[in-house]
């Protein structure tokens, strides 16, 4: 079979030409973007390409670079937690014009490339922020004044750090979610910084973590600020009925020591319905398994299954091999998080999965083509990441911030910098787009090589043989 004869082959998911895009609408819906892209800059072809970046933002936070994807999570977003999904959605407006205003790539920007990060900022911000920190509410001007100042300063870290891992090796490497944990981490002080007085936000962050603190916990404590004791002008003292009833206590005072349970009649610490009586954890499998489904929401700060399954859904839509790997990533980080945390509910609320989901859909086929190496490649990159939670912990814990998605972003990285002795082992992608077309070039790439050879062969062989003559 000749080279155009292999061109021209019809193909099953590229139609008769290898021109044409995979199912029109599913994988990166490219036929969009062409067609947008070559537009003029007509107030309508504007509001149209807003939408389609607006739509792929959402989906782009999970390598799912397709509008409609985007627009079932976007709603999953707003039927989980409007405040979240309203933020996000503003969040994800104003970098776009705000990439526009200052003249960023225009394809970048079409393609939700400065929105994802923006999205997290908002979800998160607006959703998770006000659960695990009482100081901070939606309802302050100061929270929106710093969250759109944050959104525009993500435009320019977002093109800066996109820039810098594309010439740090062999290959471009993304910046994956490095834009948000960055920019997330400066609003979280900032915003404790003017709704915390300062002596006890310094005393809190700069304090020696005793052992309560050292105990492994993917998400923060649940006491948060203000809270309820005397402030004085050294600090937080306990107030005057518990000293006295300590000091009741020390005494052995009839009317408290008889309020005291007995010894028969006092219950093991800590034992709950997932914890025995010799302190041992007894894993409700059935949650356990939900937590794998809710990692895929817990990575817009979300804890909500139907909207874990949408976002699942959304994914298929996209490409059913990056599904593949993410829920695998997920299944692979949850199992080995039941070693590893101290509360089962840290598995049970997918906190121990998500970072294993980011790490399986980032390496399977979208940072590498799918071998059987990459995908060996990724499962080490998932087992990591899980390890490198479990030992970042103690010291997120100890300055009372989530972790969100540091893990990942340090081990997608530092796996993307390996490489093979055979390209056909660990094969980089030209472009990033999606990994059924990953595989399809790949193929192609390597059909074309193969069916030169016989061709150079005889050449050189008759060549040969001339030369004899």
């Amino acid at each position: 079979m000749s080279e155009s004869d292999t061109l021209s082959k019809p193909s099953k998911f590229f139609g008769k030409d290898a021109r044409e895009k995979f199912l029109v609408f599913a994988g990166d819906c490219e036929l969009i973007n062409e067609y947008l892209h070559l537009k003029s800059q007509g107030s309508v072809f504007v509001l149209l390409r807003y939408i389609n970046s607006l739509l792929r933002s959402f989906g782009y936070v999970i390598f799912a670079n397709n509008p409609i994807s985007g627009f079932i999570i976007m709603v999953s977003i707003l039927s989980a937690d409007p405040t979240a999904g309203l933020a996000a959605v503003l969040c994800s407006t104003l970098s776009f014009l705000f990439a526009l205003i200052l003249k960023q790539d225009s394809l970048g920007n079409l393609n939700g490339f400065f929105g994802y990060n923006a999205v997290l900022l908002g979800t998160c911000t607006a959703g998770l922020l006000p659960r695990l920190y009482d100081s901070v509410s939606v309802d302050e001007p100061k929270f929106w004044l710093f969250l759109i100042f944050t959104t525009f300063v993500s435009v320019y870290v977002t093109s800066a750090l996109a820039n810098l891992f594309r010439y740090l090796g062999q290959h471009p490497i993304p910046c994956f979610l490095l834009p948000f944990n960055f920019l997330q981490y400066i609003l979280i002080f900032c915003l404790l910084n003017n709704s915390v007085p300062p002596t006890v936000l310094s005393e809190h962050l700069l304090r020696a973590p005793g052992r309560a603190d050292l105990v492994p916990s993917a998400s923060p404590p649940s006491e948060r600020y203000p809270p309820n004791a005397e402030r004085t002008g050294e600090g937080l003292l306990p107030s005057r009925d518990e000293l006295s009833r300590s000091a009741d206590l020390a005494n052995g005072t009839p009317s408290v020591v008889s309020e005291l349970p007995l010894d028969e009649d006092r219950i093991p610490g800590n034992v709950s319905a997932d914890t025995s009586a010799n302190g041992q954890i007894v894993w409700n499998w059935g949650r356990v398994f939900s937590g794998t489904i809710v990692s895929a929401s817990r990575v817009y700060g979300l804890d909500h299954v139907p909207a874990s399954a949408f976002i699942l859904l959304a994914l298929m839509f996209y490409s059913p091999i990056t599904t593949l790997f993410c829920y695998t990533g997920s299944v692979i980080a949850t199992l080995l998080g039941t070693a590893f945390a101290a509360r089962p509910e840290e598995v049970y609320d997918g906190l121990w999965g998500y970072n294993g989901f980011l790490c399986g859909g980032a390496l399977a086929g979208f940072g590498f083509v799918l071998t059987v190496h990459s995908a060996l490649l990724t499962f080490g990159a998932v087992l990591f990441s899980t390890v490198l939670q479990h030992c970042l912990t103690p010291m997120f814990s100890a300055l009372d911030v989530p972790m969100f998605a540091v893990p990942f972003n340090l081990t997608a990285i530092l796996f993307l910098f390996v490489t093979s002795d055979s390209e056909k082992a660990l094969s980089r992608p030209a472009n990033y787009t999606f990994p059924e077309k990953h595989r399809y070039e790949f193929n192609r790439r390597f059909r074309r090589e193969f069916e030169g050879y016989p061709r150079r062969a005889r050449v050189a062989e008759t060549s040969t043989s001339k030369s004899d003559v």
